[in-house]
């Protein structure tokens, strides 16, 4: 029950804070390189992934 609550609260958090985080990086940057920093970071969660076994 806790671990549940815990994955909530992070689940909830990051869906609170992640457009807001995104909506800065946009002003900050260009539209083009934060969407490339997000491929990358699939990119790199992809080829973390493959290496478990």
């Amino acid at each position: 029950m806790e671990a549940n609550s815990k994955l909530e609260t992070s689940r909830s958090t990051a869906q609170l804070a992640g457009p807001s985080i995104a909506g800065v990086l946009v002003q900050i940057f260009s539209a083009p390189y934060v969407i490339l920093g997000d491929v990358l970071g699939y990119f790199g969660s992809a080829t973390f992934l493959s290496t478990i076994r």
